[in-house]
């Protein structure tokens, strides 16, 4: 072991810090393209801009805030209501 290997406690903590920063970084970045993927998998489907709770079409100013939107306003905050922040299934 050599003093470079050698880390005081407050060194380990921040690196440790760093560490779960990054990742739930990452984590947020692979769900956001995740759910770029879906929303180009439903334009393939075309059935993109469809409310998957009501059928109805999802307004445009929603889905130019949230291009990725599975529900309409009213629907989702029916779903938030009743379950906290959730999106349906995809």
């Amino acid at each position: 072991m050599t003093g470079a290997d050698v880390r005081d406690p407050g060194e380990e903590s921040m690196a440790l810090q760093m560490a779960n920063f990054n990742i739930s970084a990452l984590e947020k970045q692979m769900g956001e393209l995740n759910e770029i993927e879906a929303a180009l998998r439903r334009i393939d489907q075309g059935i993109y801009g469809k409310c998957f709770e009501c059928d109805c079409v999802i307004p445009y100013a929603r889905l130019k805030a949230y291009p990725a939107a599975t529900c309409c306003t009213a629907c989702q905050a029916r779903l938030e209501s009743a379950h906290g922040n959730l999106t349906p299934s995809l």
